[in-house]
């Protein structure tokens, strides 16, 4: 299956939106590469206490992981982290986003899915990148529900005009 270019693409998966408990550490995007370098290289015992099998401590580094691009670990430690904790939607959208990655649109389709079904706020990424999944497969209403719901739970998003622009493209298709 041929992925839809632009900005709902696999290759678009980059400058990931962090979870709040990252995003002091994380600092202003320029800096980003290099603490999330910093992160991988935090020993989680150093002072700290937390197992390394702790559910947060693998969806961290995982992120961290997809953030630097090196995808096959990002995705084992969300796997990890998902053994911890099966039912949390944030941990199943970053899996779906590194399945994406990899091009395993299927597999990515039921892990976002499985986070976009969920009542959470803090999973508009999964809706945003499902829309593409959707368009892709030229189910375009779905994609463009799927965007719409993207935008409502991440109203001021950098590319919000670029979704509004695609929703109304994906709502002129039959």
């Amino acid at each position: 299956m041929q992925f839809s270019p632009g900005i709902y693409s696999p290759a678009s998966v980059s400058s990931l939106e962090v979870p709040a408990a990252l995003a002091e550490f994380l600092g202003s995007t320029g800096a980003r590469s290099r603490r999330w370098t910093a992160i991988l290289a935090i020993n989680p015992l150093s002072g700290r206490k937390i197992a390394p099998d702790d559910f947060e401590v693998r969806l961290y580094l995982g992120i961290a992981l997809l953030n630097l691009k090196r995808f096959v670990e990002s995705e084992e430690q969300i796997r990890a982290a998902l053994e911890k904790n099966q039912s949390a939607p944030t941990a199943h959208m970053y899996l779906g986003l590194a399945l994406l990655s990899q091009n395993r649109l299927n597999e990515a389709q039921k892990e976002l899915e499985e986070s976009a079904g969920s009542k959470s706020l803090d999973v508009g990424l999964a809706h945003k990148y499902l829309g593409g999944i959707y368009w892709a497969q030229r189910d375009y209403k779905r994609a463009a529900d799927e965007l719409e719901t993207y935008l409502r739970l991440m109203p001021k998003a950098a590319d919000a005009e670029k979704t509004r622009v695609a929703i109304k493209d994906l709502r002129s298709r039959r």
